[in-house]
């Protein structure tokens, strides 16, 4: 849901910072296309929110970063967030099938596909990561 959405442009905007300065360019460009990739989503989902006469009930998932939280377990976290997402997502798209939302339906699939692939992208990030130590 958009909550969910809002709060993964903070995770991925604090992923792209926080590699900048670990000096990780490569990887903060990865994570600062995360976020124009999670804005989208969150259009999407106000554009159905709208259309659908509904509102936004929900405040995005606190996200609870600590100095001493590493980039890596912020990633660990963040793909750990995506997952638990996905599994609302579909939730939902049982929801559209039943209520014959095709467009919704849709919409939620998309998301789900481009978070499959950010994340497969991101563990490879953590695998080359854990080649290289």
């Amino acid at each position: 849901d958009l909550s969910n959405e809002l709060g993964l442009i903070l995770r991925c905007n604090m992923l792209s910072q926080t590699a900048e300065n670990l000096k990780m360019p490569a990887e903060a460009a990865i994570f600062q296309q995360a976020v124009r990739e999670e804005m989208r989503h969150a259009e999407c989902l106000t554009e159905r929110i709208v259309h659908l006469g509904g509102s936004p009930v929900k405040v995005p998932h606190p996200f609870a970063y600590h100095k001493s939280d590493s980039f890596w377990q912020m990633l660990e976290d963040t793909i750990s967030r995506k997952r638990q997402i996905q599994g609302q997502y579909r939730a939902h798209i049982c929801k559209c099938i039943t209520s014959v939302d095709p467009v919704t339906q849709l919409t939620l699939e998309v998301i789900i596909a481009d978070e499959e692939r950010q994340i497969y992208l991101w563990r490879s990030i953590l695998q080359a990561e854990s080649e290289r130590l």
